[in-house]
């Protein structure tokens, strides 16, 4: 394959990956004892960090493990691959 171009779109604009991001962040902050719906994790994480998540996760009392991008950047292909959103 001869790849002529790459796309980056970070902001949303072709691919609206906010439903599926936050499929997965529920699944991983659920595991660690904190569920949240999809309007919870928005009103406090949108436009944030995984770190930002990770350190209000912390402030409410829950453990959080270090969460790296690329833990999340897996967990993200791992949904996609099995069709979430």
């Amino acid at each position: 394959m001869n790849v002529q171009a790459v796309l980056f779109d970070c902001d949303g604009v072709l691919v609206d990956s906010e439903p599926a991001t936050f499929d997965l962040l529920g699944e991983d902050l659920a595991a660690h004892g904190l569920a949240m719906s999809h309007d919870e994790m928005e009103r406090m994480f949108i436009g944030g960090t995984i770190e930002g998540v990770a350190h209000q996760a912390r402030e409410m009392g829950r453990p959080c493990p270090p969460i790296g991008s690329r833990a999340i950047t897996s967990g993200f292909m791992r949904g996609c691959a099995r069709g979430s959103h």
